[in-house]
C-alpha cells in the first residue's frame, strides 16, 4: 500500500473514531429495599422446612449485600475501534494495514537478525522498564494505563503467533492486519498514544540491527518480566519466571501477510475457535493452551476483544503477571449476560457472586475462557462437534438452562490460602460438603440433610448478584452450568492445578510460550 492511501485510510479511521461514543455494562446492584427483585430465598428443592432459619439468614446477609507526563509518539495517533466499526470501514482487502507499514527507521531496516547477543536481549528489556515507569499508576474502576499497556503488548504477541499452520505460513512474523476486528485494539500499543510510546517508536532504535519478530517477542516477554516483580515484591517465595535463558533469534518479519488474513480466533467460537487456532494450528496440547491463556492475567477484554467489557481479574491484578486468571475463574461465579452495547448476539460472562464489587472494576470472562473449565450440562455430549448448542456459549447458555457456573470450595483450599485471602465466590464465610457426594441429583444439591443446605448457602454466595434485567432463583439447582463438582471442561484438571499451585502453572506457561514462539519457518538460534 503507498503512502498516500494508507495515510487517508489512518486519518478516516480516527475521524470515525473520534465521532463515535461508548456504553457500559452494568453489574447491578442490591439494596434492601428492593432486595426482593435481585434474589430469592432458598427454594423447597434444596432446604427442608426445618432449615427455614438458615435460609432466613442467608437472606438477610444478601439483602444486606450492596452489589457493589511523557512523550508523545512520533507515529499518528489513531484511536482504537469495535469489531463492527473496523469492519464497517474494511470493506476490501486493499484496506489493510501491517504493523511494518508503521515502522520508521533511520537506517535500513532488516527482516531478519543475524547476530544477538543477550546485552542485545538486555536493551529491548530496559526500553520496556522505561515505557512502562513512564505510564500512570492509577489503576482502579475507571482505568488501569499500565495493565492495558502491559496486556496489549503481550496480546499482540500472542495474535501474531497464532496465525501459524504448518506450511501455509503465519507463525512469529510480526505481522497481523489492524484492520481485522480481532486485532483493532492492539493498535493503540503498537502505535503510541498521547500518553505513551508504541511499540513502533521503541523499535526504531534497534531495527537496523534485530528484526520486528524478535523484538516483539522480547518486549513480550519484558513486560511479564515487568509486571511478575510487583508479586515477587510482595511475596518472595513465588517462583521467578525466566524467559532470557531460553530465548531464541532468527525470526522473519513478514511486511505483508494476506494469506494468514481472519485466523485470529473468534472468542465467541469457544474452545472449537481456540482448538483450531492454538491445538490444530500451533499443536500444543488442551494443558498447554489453558497454561497459554494465563496472559489475559494481564489488561482487559475490551483492548484484546473490542465489543466486549471488564477484565479478567480485579484492575489491580490485571497488571500483575500472575496466576490470578485461573483463581478468578475457578474461585468466582459466571453468569451469562447477552446484549452487549445493543448488539443481542453479542455476550459474555459477567461475575455473579457476593464479590462482585463494581468499585474493583467489571470483571468478565470470554466463552473462550470459560469452556476451559466448565461445560454445559451434567454429562459430555456425544459427538458435540454435531451440535453447536452443546458447547458452553454465552449467548445461548440461557436457553439450555445454565444460568451459572460455579465450583466447590473443596477443591480450591491451596488456592484461597495463598492467593485469594482466604474468600471463596467473594466471601470468608463459605459452606463446604459434610460428607461424600456422588454426581447425579446429589451433584446439584448435595446429599440429604446438612449437606443440602450447604450447597444452598453455596450457590448463593456465587450465583446471587446479577444485571438487574436478569434475575435468577439463585438457589436453583436447575441453573447449574454442569456440575459444581465435576468439571468437564477441555482443560479442567490443568486449571485446577494451576489456580491452586502457581509454580506449576509458570512451568507450563514457559513450555507453551516457547512453543508458541518459536512457531516460524526460519532457522532460529540461541543468544549467547
Amino acid at each position: 500500500m503507498s503512502l498516500i492511501p494508507r495515510m487517508a485510510f489512518l486519518l478516516e479511521l480516527f475521524r470515525f473514531a473520534s465521532s463515535q461514543g461508548g456504553s457500559t455494562v452494568s453489574t447491578g446492584t442490591c439494596h434492601a429495599r428492593d432486595a426482593g427483585d435481585c434474589i430469592e430465598a432458598v427454594s423447597e428443592a434444596d432446604v427442608d422446612t426445618a432449615d427455614d432459619a438458615h435460609a432466613a439468614a442467608i437472606r438477610v446477609s444478601l439483602m444486606q449485600k450492596e452489589h457493589l507526563q511523557l512523550q508523545r509518539s512520533k507515529q499518528e495517533k489513531i484511536a482504537k475501534k469495535g469489531r463492527q466499526e473496523i469492519r464497517r470501514n474494511t470493506t476490501t482487502r486493499n484496506d489493510t494495514i501491517f504493523p511494518a507499514d508503521l515502522v520508521s527507521c533511520a537506517g535500513e531496516s532488516v527482516l531478519q537478525t543475524q547476530q544477538m547477543s543477550l546485552d542485545d536481549y538486555d536493551e529491548v528489556v530496559d526500553a520496556m522498564h522505561q515505557i512502562w515507569m513512564s505510564l500512570d499508576t492509577k489503576c482502579d474502576e475507571s482505568g488501569c494505563m499500565q495493565a492495558d499497556w502491559a496486556g496489549c503488548v503481550v496480546n499482540f504477541a500472542m495474535h501474531d503467533v497464532m496465525d501459524f499452520r504448518d506450511n501455509s505460513g503465519g507463525g512469529s512474523d510480526a505481522c497481523l492486519d489492524f484492520a481485522d476486528p480481532s486485532n483493532a485494539g492492539l493498535l493503540s500499543c503498537f502505535n503510541g498514544t498521547a500518553n505513551f510510546i508504541g511499540l513502533a517508536q521503541a523499535y526504531s532504535d534497534f531495527c537496523s540491527r534485530m528484526s520486528l519478530a524478535d523484538f516483539v517477542v522480547i518486549a513480550a516477554e519484558a513486560v511479564m518480566s515487568i509486571t511478575r516483580e510487583s508479586v515477587l515484591t510482595a511475596d518472595g517465595a513465588r517462583k521467578q519466571i525466566d524467559f532470557r535463558s531460553q530465548f531464541k533469534f532468527g525470526r522473519v518479519t513478514s511486511e505483508r501477510c494476506m494469506s494468514t488474513l481472519d485466523r485470529i480466533p473468534d472468542p465467541a467460537g469457544g474452545c472449537r475457535a481456540t482448538q483450531s487456532s492454538l491445538v490444530d494450528g500451533l499443536g500444543l496440547t488442551w494443558n498447554q493452551t489453558a497454561a497459554l491463556m494465563g496472559v489475559h492475567t494481564l489488561g482487559s477484554l475490551s483492548l484484546e476483544h473490542p465489543g466486549y467489557e471488564g477484565r479478567w481479574t480485579s484492575a489491580e491484578s490485571s497488571r500483575m503477571f500472575d496466576n490470578g486468571y485461573y483463581v478468578s475463574l475457578v474461585l468466582s461465579g459466571w453468569g451469562p449476560v447477552y446484549g452487549l452495547k445493543g448488539d443481542d448476539d453479542r455476550a459474555q460472562w459477567l461475575r455473579v457472586d457476593l464479590g462482585a464489587n463494581k468499585d474493583k472494576g467489571l470483571e468478565a470472562m470470554l466463552d473462550s475462557d470459560m469452556c476451559l473449565y466448565h461445560y454445559m450440562f451434567d454429562d459430555l455430549v456425544e459427538n458435540e462437534d454435531l451440535y453447536l448448542q452443546a458447547h458452553l456459549n454465552a449467548r445461548s447458555a440461557e436457553a439450555q438452562g445454565c444460568k451459572c457456573a460455579w465450583t466447590r470450595v473443596e477443591d480450591f483450599y491451596p488456592a484461597m490460602e495463598k492467593y485469594n485471602n482466604n474468600e471463596f465466590c467473594g466471601s470468608p464465610v463459605y459452606y463446604p460438603r459434610l460428607a461424600d457426594l456422588g454426581f447425579g441429583t446429589t451433584g446439584h444439591i448435595g446429599l440429604e440433610s446438612e449437606n443440602t443446605l450447604q450447597f444452598a448457602k453455596q450457590r448463593m454466595s456465587c450465583c446471587t448478584i446479577r444485571p438487574p434485567n436478569q434475575q435468577i432463583m439463585a438457589s436453583e439447582p436447575q441453573i447449574d452450568c454442569g456440575l459444581p463438582s465435576k468439571p468437564l471442561g477441555k482443560a479442567a484438571a490443568a486449571i485446577k492445578l494451576f489456580a491452586n499451585y502457581e509454580e506449576v502453572w509458570i512451568d507450563s506457561f514457559l513450555e507453551a510460550w516457547g512453543i508458541a514462539t518459536t512457531k516460524t519457518h526460519a532457522q532460529l538460534y540461541s543468544t549467547r
